[in-house]
């Protein structure tokens, strides 16, 4: 459709005498040329994309920790579908929907929750858990990891300096704050809940994710307070850390595990 443009463009062009056949010529070929190099850049830039409802992609699944790409081949005019790694014979290939997108983007613009999204967030406000003056506000965004940056800045902020002592106090009120903010649930409430189908439980899945989030945060916010850190597993029942006996894995495995996680 484009090329059929340029050529009636310069048919009319050059009929009419606004352009001598040369130019014409020349002005053509240059637009012809601008066609695939544009759609070449614009494959290539990631602050310039088109926008395209492409069938049978939709089909595939996400995984947070794919590391896929999906582009135009202008030249073979198709669709490509790439995925680093290697797959055995039956094994499903997921492509990633975007990068470190929480569940909350993924349920709300698809439509379910991932489990163990590393990408996972949750956001409160802090100071609510702490002991400040009443009316204050300052929401910070949670990883399993700790504080976002941009989160750990203002709780610094907060704190009145960044130094090596403020910084111990700011892990500490996460570490509190994760705690206060379990405390608010019943330990293990939504692995025990019915799994199924429909709104209820993907609500309940939805809010096991969260609560693994703050599990994992007040670990890590302990272990920046002094605590020595542990490779040992959460038991999500509990939310203790555990010591399990590898001898003996009945022990510290939940009846519930396999069906909920």
């Amino acid at each position: 459709a484009q090329l059929a443009f340029i050529s009636v463009l310069l048919v009319l062009s050059v009929a009419s005498g606004f352009v001598s056949l040369e130019n014409g010529l020349n002005g053509a070929l240059a637009a012809a040329l601008a066609i695939p190099l544009t759609d070449f850049l614009v494959g290539q830039t990631s602050t310039l994309k088109r926008h395209v409802l492409c069938p049978v992609v939709d089909y595939l699944n996400h995984d947070s920790s794919a590391i896929s790409d999906i582009a135009y081949e202008y030249f073979a005019n198709e669709f490509a579908v790439r995925v680093n790694g290697s797959f055995k014979e039956g094994e499903e290939v997921c492509i990633n929907y975007g990068e470190q997108r929480s569940n909350d983007t993924l349920l709300q613009f698809y439509g379910f929750v991932e489990r163990d999204n590393a990408n996972d967030t949750y956001t409160m406000d802090i100071l609510k858990h702490l002991d400040v003056a009443k009316g204050e506000v300052l929401e910070v965004t949670l990883t399993r990891t700790g504080p976002r940056d941009e989160s750990m800045t203002r709780l610094l902020t907060a704190l009145g300096g960044d130094g090596d002592e403020e910084e111990a106090m700011a892990w500490q009120a996460v570490a509190m704050a994760c705690e206060a903010e379990l405390q608010e649930r019943t330990a293990g409430a939504a692995y025990e809940a019915e799994q199924g189908a429909g709104p209820r439980a993907l609500a309940t899945r939805f809010a096991a994710e969260k609560e693994k989030v703050l599990i994992a945060c007040r670990a890590h916010a302990q272990s920046r307070c002094g605590r020595p850190s542990t490779a040992a597993p959460l038991s999500l029942l509990t939310r203790a850390i555990m010591t399990p006996s590898f001898q003996e894995p009945q022990g510290w495995r939940h009846s519930w595990a396999e069906a909920a996680l």
